[in-house]
């Protein structure tokens, strides 16, 4: 875990846009196999957040919600944290925006992706203001989940509303083949 002041994993990376983040408290990886490996051997889902530097809301999310302690701590306990720069890696973008877009009608920058350990999309969205809890929203329902039933939970949803999969089951097969 990430203490203030002491950089993360993304201080080296190339790209400016994920060094801008390297001294927030979200424990940050960037995209590759030792966070995907993480995640599969702590059997927690992947919190992917894709932006630019020339975002806006990009820069807004990072300061609401990844600055803040109490939101750090929720990622860091529940999710493994992954930032990706959409101008450097346009193949990472391009795939979960598209995924993104299917599962809950949005797509755009930031992206909010949720995963399962093996990269698959559960939830998701663009930009996530943080609410009183210190909990962005659209984690709440996935937490409470996730607390509930062992492994990560897919959700099917539509814009902010989302429903457990045994709602829709072959839509959620569907989307989690692709």
């Amino acid at each position: 875990m990430t203490t203030a002041g002491r950089p993360n994993r993304l201080a080296k990376e190339a790209s400016s846009y994920q060094r801008s983040a390297a001294r927030q408290l979200v424990d940050w990886y960037p995209w590759g196999e030792e966070a995907f490996a993480r995640a599969k051997a702590e059997d927690k889902p992947i919190l992917l957040d894709i932006g630019a530097v020339w975002c806006h809301w990009c820069h807004v999310i990072d300061h609401e919600s990844y600055e803040d302690p109490a939101i750090a701590e929720v990622i860091n306990e529940n999710f493994v944290a992954v930032k990706v720069d959409r101008d450097e890696r346009p193949d990472v973008d391009a795939r979960y925006q598209q995924a993104v877009a299917a599962v809950s009608g949005q797509s755009g920058w930031p992206l909010t992706a949720f995963l399962t350990p093996d990269g698959r999309v559960f939830y998701g969205g663009t930009y996530f203001p943080p609410k009183d809890a210190y909990v962005p929203a659209a984690v709440e329902p996935m937490l409470a989940s996730r607390q509930a039933m062992a492994g990560p939970v897919a959700f099917v949803c539509r814009g902010t509303s989302c429903s457990p999969p045994t709602a829709e089951p072959e839509r959620l097969r569907s989307l989690l083949r692709g």
